[in-house]
């Protein structure tokens, strides 16, 4: 027995139509002068057209900032904090936990203590407890 019994059929072509039912509930094949009937509807869009926020500055970051969506999320802190901001991290914008800021090189940190760029997990909602001292800048991406 061949390893493989089943052959493609040969000598003819199978054929394939595409259509949908008519007003009378006839079979109406698709074409450019009859395209399949589609609907658009409104309404926002799940997520901003370039799929980016920011930068854009972050005046209270003790009020959290809305990130679903966005797997990329990094704030900059311009300026040494006299304070350190600790970043706490929600999934519904209520029950907030700690989390951890990643520098560059991938050093993980539960409080902010330096001036710098750092990235946090996004698909949720952001925030820092205590912390004074720096210019915050945020910035997200799909």
């Amino acid at each position: 027995m061949p390893l493989n019994p089943i052959s493609a059929p040969a000598g003819y072509a199978p054929a394939v139509a595409i259509g949908f039912a008519d007003t009378s509930g006839a079979f109406a094949l698709v074409n450019a002068g009859a395209p399949l009937p589609v609907t658009t509807t409104g309404g926002a869009p799940l997520l901003v057209s370039s799929g980016v926020i920011g930068p854009e500055p972050w005046a209270s970051p003790d009020t959290a900032w809305d990130a679903s969506g966005y797997g990329d999320v990094e704030v900059q802190f311009v300026g040494t904090p006299a304070i350190a901001y600790q970043p706490q991290r929600s999934l519904d914008g209520t029950n907030f936990v700690a989390c951890l800021a990643y520098d560059a090189q991938g050093a993980s940190y539960a409080a902010i203590t330096a001036a710098g760029i750092y990235g946090f997990d996004g698909n949720g909602f952001l925030k820092f407890a205590a912390g004074s001292g720096s210019t915050l800048t945020r910035r997200a991406a799909a």
